[in-house]
């Protein structure tokens, strides 16, 4: 159900998105077990995988981004966690909604990011999933730099929503979309750079 709601919002039908409590970071095992149904995905979609393919998805140590050209991002919380696999790069967040705390949110977010976010922990679940996108996971500050922009629900209804963004230390970076989907606990949320 994830997979095909993610493909619809976000424009996007060579995307395949995973969610399991197996996952959680309650589980002590739910790391391997991610990568591994990442390994079995990729295989499924590319073919057998090389020794170092293998390897690099097996390497729990390192931020696992892209495989083959394929962007793949990863998120877990206590309970809930699975990642996304799509064509180029892309950010992938799980967060429970009563963990994210809002003074940090505040610390990396303008005050115009904060009125039109659903929530602070809208924002929070978008800002993380276009910072996995952009991909530089050294430089935390990068939070700080990527703004959302043009937030809209998805139905008059809902507090899920859809979102644009972008990052303001570089005017050459490419701009996105994303969407935040939100259930009783948790927020998911998804980022694809345009093509």
């Amino acid at each position: 159900m994830i997979e095909s709601r993610l493909r619809h919002l976000l424009k996007e039908n060579d995307l395949h998105a995973e969610l399991s409590a197996d996952f959680g970071a309650q589980n002590p095992a739910g790391r391997g077990h991610l990568r591994e149904a990442i390994a079995r995905h990729l295989r499924t979609l590319l073919g057998p995988l090389t020794t170092e393919e293998e390897a690099q998805i097996r390497d729990l140590s390192r931020p696992l981004t892209r495989v083959r050209g394929r962007g793949i991002s990863i998120s877990h919380t206590r309970g809930l966690g699975g990642f996304l696999s799509a064509p180029r790069a892309c950010g992938f967040d799980v967060e429970m909604v009563s963990r994210v705390n809002e003074k940090a949110v505040a610390r990396v977010s303008k005050p115009a990011e904060l009125r039109s976010a659903p929530s602070p922990a809208h924002l929070w679940t978008a800002k993380e999933a276009a910072y996995k996108a952009f991909g530089s996971f050294d430089d935390v500050s990068l939070l700080s730099r990527i703004e959302t922009v043009n937030w809209s629900p998805l139905d008059k209804d809902s507090r899920s929503g859809i979102f644009q963004a972008k990052n303001l230390s570089d005017s050459s970076s490419p701009s996105g979309l994303g969407c935040v989907i939100e259930s009783e606990i948790y927020l998911i949320a998804a980022f694809l750079f345009l093509p």
